[in-house]
């Protein structure tokens, strides 16, 4: 349902066609939700839509509006209905100061994730490996090895400890070793935040 929502909204911005936008009304996406990932697109489609309220006095849109301040107030922190709160401890948790003392962020601090789940990061430059490689050469040679990967991916962050606080530094464990959007994207609030409370 999501994705049938968000997907609407985006052609129905870059089109202007009346189809779409009978569709999204059709669509009963009406969930509240604190979370916007690969998994879950409605705070995404709903934070998009308003736009033709605030821009152009669209009432249509009037309720993607509401749903778009909820889902804001749900993520900021100190706001009467936030369900998100930063701290410095999580941040650096992320960042070395945890059990096994090791940073999530690859490049950040002396014990880091050498084996990250990334074909850029796993497979060799040109420079230092000259000769060509089809994608199962590469992917046979280069992702099952239990060498470093050649290329450091300096800032991303991986998934990190499994259920019983383990990293076992895999790349072949995507679920812990790879640096995906939606864990890469998710720090940014808490580093603006407490960013922003230092500088204050």
């Amino acid at each position: 349902m999501d994705e049938l929502l968000w997907g609407a909204a985006w052609l129905w911005r870059a089109t202007n066609d009346a189809s779409y936008l009978n569709f999204l009304q059709t669509l009963e996406a009406n969930d509240a939700t604190d979370i916007f990932s690969w998994d879950n697109k409605l705070a995404g489609a709903r934070v998009l839509l308003p736009r033709r309220n605030l821009v152009d006095n669209d009432k249509r849109f009037e309720s993607f509006k509401q749903q778009a301040e909820d889902f804001m107030c749900r993520i900021i922190p100190n706001s009467p209905s936030s369900s998100t709160s930063y701290t410095q401890g999580g941040v650096d948790y992320i960042l070395g100061e945890n059990p096994l003392k090791m940073s999530y962020m690859v490049g950040f601090g002396a014990n880091f994730p050498k084996r990250i789940h990334h074909r850029g990061s796993s497979i060799p430059s040109k420079a230092s490996h000259p000769q060509a490689f089809g994608c199962d050469n590469g992917f046979q040679s280069f992702f099952y090895t239990s060498n470093p990967n050649p290329n450091t991916l300096i800032g991303a962050i991986v998934g990190g400890l499994n259920q019983n606080d383990r990293f076992p530094d895999d790349r072949t464990d995507y679920s812990h070793s790879e640096p995906a959007t939606y864990i890469n994207a998710a720090i940014v609030g808490p580093l603006a935040y407490l960013a922003g409370s230092y500088s204050s």
